[in-house]
């Protein structure tokens, strides 16, 4: 009996992709080869853009979450939110799997990103559960080191996000792989790691009001590190990019290397929806189409 025949269904082509998810398609192009990846639901698809082929990654039981992939754009990583949910890393090459984290969280991961080496995966869950019983669990911070043997059995470092705001974009430092931001909508947290010495986080999250600048702050929606300094930027649904940078003082508690905001540009005129980097460059997308090139000096 066939393969096709075996199956009571088989999909053979996907229509359309998750909108709703951020960074829901990725460049895997390498030379020789013009393709992308996104997710359409419980699935991810490899296109090629010149053979016209789709791949289908299956194997998720939830509408997937999360995408990422690592600057070789040999690996793409996949998480989904819900039962029996779990972390797949797959080969871009083959479409095959090639380690799989099952139930990273109890409900599910909500934002991931990945190393500029490919050793770590930092993972945020998805701070609810379908259980009934389970509502109200507390968001947590998982790093996962994806070069040792045995490791994705448990995180190499975990704790819990402060209540109060849902982290939900996270991306690692170029720089160092001990340095993280994320956001939720009304606050941002730098997070470092302290291995091999402990798996716990150290964090903190520098204050911004209104008042500060004179002008209203609308709520945040993605952040990134600005490669080759010390600043980030985060993005905001004004259009806005609140600039961080380190050694400003906030107070006697603060250390030389906290950041803290220093300014507030106006760079788009709908929410900023990506902030990525490419070389020392600064890509940011909004909400109406647009997208933007800033040097690191925006």
């Amino acid at each position: 009996m066939s393969d096709s025949l075996s199956q009571a269904m088989s999909l053979q082509w996907a229509f359309g992709f998750s909108s709703e998810v951020s960074n829901s398609v990725v460049d895997i192009s390498v030379p020789g080869q013009d393709r992308v990846c996104y997710i359409a639901a419980h699935t991810a698809i490899i296109y090629d853009l010149v053979e016209r082929q789709q791949t289908v990654l299956q194997g998720h039981c939830n509408p997937i979450t999360c995408l990422c992939i690592t600057e070789d754009k040999r690996t793409i990583v996949t998480a989904d939110a819900g039962e029996d949910s779990m972390v797949v890393l797959w080969d871009a090459e083959t479409g095959q799997p090639i380690q799989t984290i099952q139930s990273p969280h109890p409900s599910g991961v909500l934002a991931m990103d990945i190393s500029k080496d490919g050793q770590y995966l930092i993972t945020f869950s998805a701070g609810y559960s379908t259980d009934e019983n389970s509502l109200g669990l507390e968001q947590e911070i998982s790093l996962w080191d994806l070069g040792e043997e045995g490791s994705l059995d448990t995180p190499a470092a975990m704790g819990n996000v402060p209540a109060g705001d849902i982290q939900t974009c996270v991306h690692f430092s170029p720089e160092t792989t001990a340095e993280i931001i994320s956001n939720g909508k009304q606050r941002v947290y730098f997070w470092k790691t302290q291995l091999p010495l402990s798996k716990e986080f150290k964090y903190y999250s520098p204050p911004v009001s209104a008042r500060d600048f004179k002008q209203a702050i609308g709520d945040f929606t993605v952040s990134v590190f600005i490669p080759g300094t010390m600043m980030a930027v985060t993005g905001t649904v004004d259009g806005d990019v609140v600039v961080w940078e380190e050694g400003q003082l906030m107070g006697p508690s603060a250390r030389p290397t906290d950041r803290r905001a220093v300014k507030i540009l106006r760079i788009h005129f709908a929410s900023v929806t990506s902030l990525v980097t490419v070389d020392d460059y600064i890509v940011s997308g909004s909400a109406d189409g647009n997208v933007r090139f800033y040097d690191g000096k925006l």
